[in-house]
């Protein structure tokens, strides 16, 4: 029987650094006037650092992707400008972020203080084991931003790390909890989709969930058993 703990910490498996030799971009003039990204969070990375170097190597930070699951990450900026920004996954990892690896496809504006979301799924394609994730913020780019160009003036450039499992690795994917709450109510209704992101048809699984307590600070563990019709191979 399958079990699925939507508590699971994924970081042990992304702890290595990657040791690609990328580029490394450079700005005339970088973060030294208030042009920056404030904050990153994508799956297990959370990071706000404020203004840093005008190249930050974050590569120690990590999070698991599952090839064929949607993700949204979100990009805090900073308070004193609008900005653009790109997001690059090197996903075949040949240590080049290609066009086609641009998240989302295109950049993205954000205003002075806000933040904006990418949405963009793991291609099937991707190759297995840890890869770097690139974002590159620029202050009013002449056109598209690119991973590596020297040649602009404001911004700032953070790389992080991602971990692809191989297929053999999983079978289920939780891809969205759905807590059903109000005042005053004694039940919660918890709603959980799974989805087969194995090789093969799956049933006869559970699921396990914990509920916290803010107040006594006590997690009460619940496990549902799945006994609907077998689920197809995404």
């Amino acid at each position: 029987m399958y079990k699925i703990f939507l508590t699971l910490s994924l970081a042990l498996l992304v702890g290595l650094n990657a040791q690609a030799q990328y580029c490394i971009p450079d700005y005339s003039s970088g973060t030294a006037a208030g042009d920056y990204c404030d904050g990153f969070e994508l799956g297990d990375i959370s990071n706000f650092t404020g203004a840093g170097l005008d190249y930050n190597d974050y590569t120690d930070l990590s999070t698991l992707l599952i090839p064929g699951l949607e993700y949204t990450l979100t990009i805090h900026n900073c308070p004193s400008y609008t900005e653009y920004y790109a997001v690059w996954i090197d996903w075949d990892q040949n240590e080049i972020f290609s066009a086609s690896e641009k998240l989302g496809g295109s950049d993205i504006i954000i205003s002075a203080g806000a933040e904006g979301t990418i949405t963009f799924t793991v291609p099937f394609t991707a190759l297995p084991g840890e890869t770097r994730l690139r974002l590159r913020c620029v202050y009013f780019p002449p056109g598209a931003i690119s991973a590596c160009a020297t040649s602009y003036s404001y911004g700032e450039v953070e790389d992080y790390s991602v971990f692809i499992p191989t297929a053999t690795d999983y079978d289920l994917g939780v891809t969205g909890v759905d807590l059903e709450t109000a005042c005053g109510i004694g039940e919660e209704n918890v709603t959980v989709t799974i989805t087969n992101i194995g090789l093969e048809t799956i049933s006869d699984f559970e699921v396990a969930y914990f509920f916290d307590d803010p107040v006594s600070g006590l997690s009460t563990p619940v496990v549902e058993t799945y006994t609907g019709s077998p689920i197809a191979s995404y």
